[in-house]
């Protein structure tokens, strides 16, 4: 190919790129449309005890339980379900927070209205699809 039909073939693929960009398109080759979110995650973060110079080592264990209320949508795990959490390591020094968390992950729920539970604490709680979801129950109280 001469450099003039090479520099034809570039103003070409230009044009067609910007006219692509000027409408709000994009190329993008063997994609297809962009499926919506059907469910999403419930994250809960436990927390307890106060900050303290020097730490000191977070021990404990619970049952934490998410429970459809009030279901929106039709896809993901609708069902209860209850996973085991134990505390481990030293507290941490960060101020106005529990100075033990963990965080427990219900992945894949079906979207709606939830109530989250401790033991110490039950707390209401929408997930929207697609969004992540997450329940703080610190020191035995829902924020």
């Amino acid at each position: 190919m001469s450099i003039p039909q090479r520099a034809g073939a570039y103003l070409a693929v230009l044009l067609i790129m910007t006219t692509v960009v000027a409408v709000g398109g994009f190329i993008c080759p063997a994609s297809g449309p962009v499926t919506p979110a059907t469910k999403g995650p419930i994250f809960v973060n436990i927390g307890f005890g106060a900050v303290a110079t020097p730490p000191y080592d977070c021990t404990g264990s619970g049952t934490v339980t998410v429970t459809p209320q009030n279901l929106t949508g039709t896809e993901g795990n609708g069902q209860e379900q209850s996973q085991n959490y134990t505390f481990s390591g030293k507290s941490s020094t960060v101020p106005n927070e529990p100075a033990c968390q963990m965080t427990v992950n219900f992945p894949d729920k079906t979207p709606g209205t939830w109530l989250v539970s401790n033991g110490q604490a039950s707390c209401p709680k929408t997930l929207t699809a697609g969004q992540p979801a997450t329940v703080k129950i610190w020191n035995g109280v829902c924020q």
